[in-house]
């Protein structure tokens, strides 16, 4: 290969380095209340029997008040969510749980919904309503005492940031996970669980983001450009 295509090359290697999308981390929405705010339900009692996070007297669900991000949409102390709440429906029970001891463990088919609602501005702008929703590919919900924690996996396919705060991702990973609940103590011994959440959150993993075609047209434009014109100057010396 001669001198002047090597160059071209590693020009064009360049040009693309640097204008391509840089974008990829973590994504997370999340909130506490030390009194407790929207409360989790869950009946051992039958296979297929779904834990549910929902409205507690005065609120919507469980609190979320912060967008964290390692993308570059909100400043290092994160993005507000105003009105921001969690609210959750597992998969069904896959049954063969167990409680010895106050320690129980139960486990949760794939199904059931996460969603997140409030207002976030961010550096693209400001959603209201709505704001992420996913489902599940399973999930867990394990009791030590009157404390209790559930995780879910979420579907990559499913996951959906709303409104124009958020940009276009690929997704690698997610999770709702760090629901931690304040249970009443029946759940100890196999029982109704049943009491208010003083954790929530609900993160995401991603890859770089995707061009909009627009932009993408652009660019191809300006390299064709930028090569055509190297290469001119090039045969000429």
């Amino acid at each position: 290969m001669s001198l002047r295509k090597v160059l071209l090359c590693v020009t064009l290697t360049i040009c693309v380095a640097l204008v391509g999308p840089a974008w990829a981390g973590t994504i997370e929405f999340t909130g506490a209340n030390v009194n407790g705010q929207g409360t989790l339900n869950f009946d051992p009692s039958a296979v297929g029997n779904t834990l549910t996070v929902g409205a507690s007297p005065g609120f919507s669900g469980a609190l979320i008040d912060t967008l964290l991000d390692t993308v570059g949409l909100c400043p290092a102390t994160g993005c507000a969510v105003a009105g921001g709440f969690l609210t959750l429906t597992s998969g069904g029970y896959a049954g063969g749980g167990s409680c010895t001891g106050g320690v129980c463990s139960y486990n949760f088919n794939a199904g059931g919904t996460l969603n997140v609602n409030g207002t976030v501005t961010t550096s693209l702008g400001t959603s209201t309503g709505l704001l992420f929703s996913a489902t599940f590919t399973g999930g867990n919900f394990g009791v030590s005492g009157t404390v209790g924690n559930f995780a879910g996996a979420l579907s990559i396919p499913s996951i959906t940031f709303h409104g124009p705060a958020f940009g276009t991702y690929n997704f690698t990973g997610g999770a709702g996970d760090a629901i931690t609940i304040s249970l009443n103590t029946n759940c100890q011994t196999g029982g109704t669980c049943n009491g208010l959440v003083d954790q929530a959150s609900a993160s995401v993993q991603t890859t770089t983001a995707i061009a909009e075609p627009a932009t993408m047209s652009v660019l191809g434009t300006g390299l064709l450009a930028l090569g055509t014109g190297l290469r001119r100057k090039l045969v000429k010396a």
